[in-house]
């Protein structure tokens, strides 16, 4: 996965803008809305789910339209940086006992996920 470029501001209250700084949609600025993680009860498998609205599109590029599937790409891959990275700056342990209503399933693969995590933050610690 390659991350476009891209800066965040405070918008507003309580909201922030994402300004791309490079690629294809260089100069948009845009808003994340919902953002959902949607489990397949077939697989067990997390698939990420958003919404966004475009606040700026210098080059008017048809986001809405041909281009459309190409920028929610790009957008995606710049929520997953963000999110990876907020991650990355967390110290503390998210208490994943005290969740009830979700499948067996899901709190497996999260308490995957936070040992992958875990394992990530270890091994970014020996290379510093």
């Amino acid at each position: 996965m390659t991350v476009e470029q891209y800066t965040l501001r405070p918008y507003k209250e309580h909201d922030t803008i994402c300004s791309i700084r490079s690629g294809k949609f260089v100069g948009v600025q845009f808003q994340y809305g919902q953002v959902k993680f949607l489990e397949n009860e077939d697989t067990g498998e997390c698939t990420l789910n958003y919404e966004f609205v475009v606040h700026e599109n210098p080059e008017n590029l048809d986001i809405e339209g041909e281009l459309k599937s190409d920028f929610g790409q790009v957008a995606g891959d710049i929520l997953v940086d963000i999110l990876v990275k907020e991650l990355d700056n967390k110290s503390t342990e998210i208490p994943w006992d005290d969740i009830d209503d979700v499948s067996d399933e899901v709190k497996e693969r999260l308490e995957e996920l936070r040992s992958e995590q875990h394992e990530l933050r270890e091994a970014s610690k020996d290379n510093e």
